[in-house]
């Protein structure tokens, strides 16, 4: 994306989308703390906004990352206001950003604007946000949730990259609490057919109130939760990628039966598993069956 190319709306998905937005229609964004994440960069003016009841500046050729069910507004913007606006569900977001660790997140909660010069800001938006609008237009791919699911993971992964490396966020992996939790992680994609915090306490030796703390200290949830939502990201993955029947699919993940996974999924994500795979098939509308 040079200086002056111009980026109009790009699918309005329940999952995601990308558009420009200006002063003017401000209004028409999310939301406080509506479920839905939001990465915008902002090429023209600047404007004032609002981040869990703090203030922060959002410059020209500025990046303002808003996470899902975070309490987010503008509080005004300049009359040349002009930006280009990514938006996705929280469901997006976990399945991109599970294996990322908690401290980025507290840092972006800290920290949710950031200043780039006008050579980064443009080379930023030709490398991820022109790729993501393209694919997010082509509705006719087969393959285009799983396309832009992991152009967004990239995203993720070039941000935390540059915190860390330029923020200096605290990443190590010295402390034993952070040992087991990274090896609570390796055993959850080991055993996909497992569900059990007792299963995974017992492999590390250690209880299940004491995994509950170490997975709450590392990802800001419970174990029984952060399985939990792994497990949906894995189904729905399977539910995307393959023609497995859902038969084979609660076989492959040890449930008793397709009923008993029919109502974990439902339970967990509002719609059903039919709904689901159909809505993909679709182009990923939403299914609340």
């Amino acid at each position: 994306m040079d200086k002056g190319t111009n980026i109009a709306a790009a699918g309005n998905d329940s999952d995601f989308g990308i558009s420009k937005c200006m002063g003017s229609n401000l209004g028409s964004l999310p939301e406080r703390g509506s479920g839905v994440g939001q990465i915008m960069l902002c090429y023209k003016g600047h404007a004032t906004v609002e981040h869990n009841h703090i203030v922060h500046e959002f410059p020209t050729h500025g990046i303002d990352i808003v996470l899902p069910n975070d309490i987010f507004s503008f509080v005004e913007a300049s009359e040349d206001f002009e930006m280009y606006c990514l938006r996705f569900s929280n469901d997006i977001f976990d399945e991109i950003t599970y294996n990322l660790p908690n401290s980025f997140f507290n840092h972006i909660a800290y920290k949710p604007v950031y200043g780039l010069s006008e050579e980064e800001f443009y080379a930023f938006a030709s490398d991820h946000f022109r790729v993501l609008f393209n694919k997010i237009a082509d509705r006719k791919n087969i393959c285009r949730h799983e396309i832009v699911v992991n152009l967004l993971c990239n995203l993720f992964l070039e941000i935390y990259d540059k915190i860390v490396r330029f923020c200096r966020i605290d990443t190590s992996s010295n402390s034993r609490r952070k040992r087991l939790f990274d090896r609570f992680v390796d055993l959850l994609y080991t055993r996909p057919d497992k569900r059990d915090v007792s299963y995974f306490a017992d492999r590390l030796c250690i209880t299940p109130k004491y995994l509950s703390v170490i997975c709450n200290d590392a990802s800001g949830i419970h174990a029984k939760e952060f399985i939990d939502r792994c497990r949906i990201c894995e189904l729905k993955q399977t539910l995307r990628t393959t023609d497995l029947t859902v038969k084979q699919i609660a076989e492959r993940f040890d449930f008793p039966s397709t009923g008993n996974m029919c109502r974990f999924f439902k339970a967990r994500t509002g719609s059903t598993i039919t709904g689901y795979r159909r809505s993909v098939k679709r182009g990923g509308e939403s299914a609340r069956d």
